[in-house]
């Protein structure tokens, strides 16, 4: 079905010359290419570099109709693991550094909207397949539709004739930075590179896909992804991710949906309701809950300048590019310190959280 969407949409007046039948080609493919994977299974490896401090990042990446499991385990920099289940319009999150000499571990728990980020291994966002956005994650249509300005062209990349898609968005400060995106029809008009450049100052970030693997059914999915960030002319930035086992519409046993357990009393940071209390093993609350502060924002869980797992300054408008790049610019950032059990383990002494 896909392909012969596929073979539509490339021949005849749909993959004409005009800027809006090539946009509608890389939309229609785009979201035809997505649709088509109903199950999904992987292993995942990440290796980053950012100002030489290094990051080896594992994980596994399930899904299946409604659901969608992340687990993640960083071997380096606070290391731990973080699981993610994705149920009923909610992310369910549990969290467990790894032992260290004199330091007791403690899980932590987190309550989020299902369109908030699933960790560093969220690959819908990291193979480009959805897109985050200041306030949630969005698909394809809603990521070009939200923009100042859409072109669209035709170019040759990697012997393919691609759709080059450019779109220019303006940050909550009022800068504009350019979005480009080449989809390739033969791998179902899946993006194979995308460069975000920001407005006046050179500096971009790039990520492509090299490898693709196709699936029965005329189904395609990348399995490698490179991205490095320049800034100033050099490079700041680079990581390499590579999925292994991948499985694409067969089963997926029902018990990879189920989380860790925890003990009786963990804290939980809700921020669909913006509060943190003790929960049980079914996540009932078992005590009195407590605000959180009122500068957290849930949809910023991976960032730089973060106080607490989840927050930033609401003062300075952060650029919408560290968004759809964040899962991956910020892997390391993220590892500092700002780990979800780490801010939790804290909450429950009530003293001020900090990074690093």
């Amino acid at each position: 079905m896909v392909s012969l969407l596929v073979w539509l949409l490339s021949s005849g007046s749909l993959f004409g010359d005009d800027q809006a039948d090539l946009l509608n080609s890389a939309r229609m493919g785009h979201r035809a290419a997505r649709e088509s994977i109903h199950t999904f299974s992987a292993t995942i490896a990440i290796d980053s570099e950012i100002m030489g401090n290094k990051l080896a990042v594992s994980g596994n990446y399930w899904r299946s109709g409604g659901l969608t499991r992340v687990r993640e385990e960083r071997q380096t920099l606070n290391p731990g693991v973080e699981d993610f289940l994705v149920k009923e319009s909610r992310i369910y999150q549990v969290g467990l550094p790894k032992e260290r000499a004199g330091v007791k571990s403690v899980y932590g728990a987190r309550l989020a909207p299902a369109s908030a980020s699933l960790g560093l291994c969220d690959l819908w966002t990291l193979m480009l397949l959805e897109f985050m956005q200041p306030n949630s994650r969005c698909d394809y249509e809603e990521f070009v539709r939200d923009c100042k300005t859409v072109k669209a062209r035709k170019e040759t990349v990697r012997g393919h004739t691609c759709v080059q898609v450019t779109l220019v968005k303006q940050a909550p400060n009022g800068e504009d930075h350019e979005v480009i995106l080449w989809h390739d029809p033969h791998y179902n008009y899946l993006i194979i590179k995308m460069q975000v450049s920001y407005s006046g100052n050179g500096n971009r970030d790039t990520v492509e896909f090299p490898d693709f693997m196709e699936a029965p059914a005329g189904t395609f999915f990348p399995v490698r992804r490179r991205m490095d960030s320049r800034r100033d002319g050099k490079v700041v930035n680079q990581e390499v991710l590579a999925l292994t086992d991948v499985r694409i519409n067969e089963s997926v046993p029902g018990d990879v949906f189920r989380l860790p357990t925890f003990p009786p009393g963990t804290m939980c940071r809700d921020d669909i309701q913006g509060t943190r209390y003790p929960i049980d093993q079914n996540w009932h609350p078992t005590g009195q809950a407590t605000q959180l502060p009122p500068k957290q924002l849930i949809e910023t869980p991976l960032d730089s300048n973060a106080l607490e797992y989840g927050s930033q300054s609401a003062d300075e408008p952060k650029p919408w590019s560290r968004w759809v790049l964040r899962a991956s610019v910020l892997v390391l950032l993220s590892a500092l310190g700002l780990g979800l059990f780490r801010v939790l383990r804290r909450g429950r002494s009530d003293k001020p959280a900090r990074a690093g």
